[in-house]
């Protein structure tokens, strides 16, 4: 074998070999950036279920001192509420880009809140600024939708975070 030969021999087994060094570093790059996506995306659909099961959690206080008739925690309790649900608001809005297949279910949420909200609103105006037990079970229909919705949403939530890593 001449010099010819030797070089036409080993020029391609040293090109191939840095073609599959850069073709696997661009890979590795490729996947390390979906997983980082996707570790991302889970902890964005777990902070969300956590701000729903708080405004659950916050419902069936609220539900919870109705049916009890503590005069004194229903207000609290209605402000608990309130928060909790502008805590998940402003947190769906700020990731609304990433949580598309949530959009209807925030919509209903958002929907019943406004429902319940102007409702307790126009009863405080009635009944001097005090919100009583007796006079909030108006809203028992607006609060059984919105724990019907959270626990839907919460659900798919669940769903979606056994499945992102399973």
């Amino acid at each position: 074998m001449n010099t010819k030969d030797w070089v036409l021999l080993i020029v391609p087994i040293i090109t191939n070999g840095i073609l599959v060094y850069i073709f696997q570093y661009a890979f590795s790059i490729h996947i390390e950036k979906n997983a980082r996506l996707r570790h991302n995306h889970y902890k964005i659909i777990e902070e969300l279920h956590q701000q729903l099961s708080g405004l659950y959690n916050t419902c069936k206080l609220f539900a919870d001192s109705i049916s009890a008739k503590y005069e004194s925690n229903v207000g609290n309790a209605f402000n608990q509420e309130i928060l909790q649900y502008k805590e998940l608001k402003m947190f769906y809005l700020t990731h609304k880009k990433i949580l598309p297949e949530y959009v209807t279910s925030m919509e209903q949420i958002c929907k019943e809140m406004e429902n319940i909200h102007s409702e307790l609103i126009l009863i405080q105006e009635n009944h001097n600024g005090i919100i009583s037990s007796t006079t909030i079970t108006a809203t028992a229909e607006h609060h059984n939708k919105l724990v019907k919705i959270l626990e839907q949403t919460m659900d798919k939530c669940g769903q979606e975070l056994n499945s992102i890593y399973s």
